[in-house]
């Protein structure tokens, strides 16, 4: 975590992202904020250098499957290559010294399936809504109350 780099408005909005979700892939973050995976590889490169992310197997997240889906987790374990080589980033240490608190609860393996399908359902439901429609998160409506 020795590497410093100056955060720039759009890394800002990534974390400010992540805090909120919990997790993403690289697909969604590069979907969201950047305009080639080639940009994208090399800037969350330098975040998770940084400390302000990190990058995790996905596969690490099959431990917290409750055992009542076991099925799931059996299927999640032998499946190819290919997820076992995908990773998801989230709030990485330096982020959270900073802000003297913990990993959002989102960021915990237990909630990754339902948070990175979330990720994939709010750009759909963003592009559907009427012009000044609001869209908010589970954080943002407790905040509204």
């Amino acid at each position: 975590m020795s590497l410093l780099i100056a955060l720039t408005p759009r890394d800002v909005d990534v974390l400010a992202f992540l805090h909120s979700q919990g997790v993403a892939t690289f697909d969604q973050l590069c979907r969201g904020y950047f305009h080639s995976d080639a940009s994208c590889r090399m800037r969350l490169s330098k975040l998770v250098r940084a400390g302000y992310i990190e990058s995790v197997p996905i596969s690490s997240g099959v431990r917290a499957v409750p055992s009542r889906m076991r099925e799931l987790r059996a299927q999640i374990r032998q499946s190819g290559s290919e997820f076992q080589k995908m990773r998801v980033y989230r709030v990485g240490p330096r982020l959270l010294r900073s802000r003297n608190s913990r990993r959002p609860l989102l960021g915990e393996p237990i909630f990754w399936q339902h948070q990175l399908g979330l990720g994939e359902i709010l750009p759909a439901v963003k592009s559907i809504l009427p012009q000044g429609g609001v869209l908010l998160s589970d954080t943002q409506l407790r905040q509204e109350c």
